[in-house]
This record gives C-alpha cells, structure tokens and sequence, in this order.
C-alpha cells in the first residue's frame, strides 16, 4: 500500500489508529507554509492543489516485514474506511 487520498481522513486515520494500524500524515502541512520557505512569501492558495492534498492525503505503513493475516486486512480497512 501507500498512499491514501480521502475527503474525510481525520476520521479515517482515526478508525486505522483504534485498530492498532500505524498510518502516518508525512506532510501535514504544505512545504511552502513551513519555516524555511518563510522567504518566499507566498499566500494560502498560492498553491491549491498542495494544500488540498495537505488536508487529504495519509500513508498505510508498507515494509517487508508487515504483519498482515491476509492480503486482504488492509484492503478490508480501506473498504471500512471508506464507509465512514
């Protein structure tokens, strides 16, 4: 797996949280936003695309040695996810 785009992903991060998955938000807030770009002084909406993704995007863990049952329990978590 990887990354997951999802309107409602607080509420989704949360749910794989209560199951003991370890999903990360890596960029929760935009590059351009960040300290060391201060310089570039750029305006919310400056880059709408990035900062909409900011908002939506989390990452499902992925390495070799991920316990998982089945290839299907993470699939199965997307599919609970998206029904919240």
């Amino acid at each position: 797996m990887g990354a997951i785009h999802i309107d409602r992903r607080d509420a989704v991060v949360e749910n794989y949280k209560s199951k003991g998955v370890p999903v990360m938000i890596y960029y929760a807030m935009c590059m351009h936003k960040q300290t060391a770009f201060k310089n570039l002084e750029c305006q919310p909406g400056s880059f709408p695309v990035a900062e909409a993704l900011s908002k939506t995007v989390f990452s499902l863990p992925m390495h070799t040695y991920l316990e998982v049952e089945s290839p299907n329990s993470q699939l199965q978590l997307i599919l609970e996810a998206l029904r919240l």
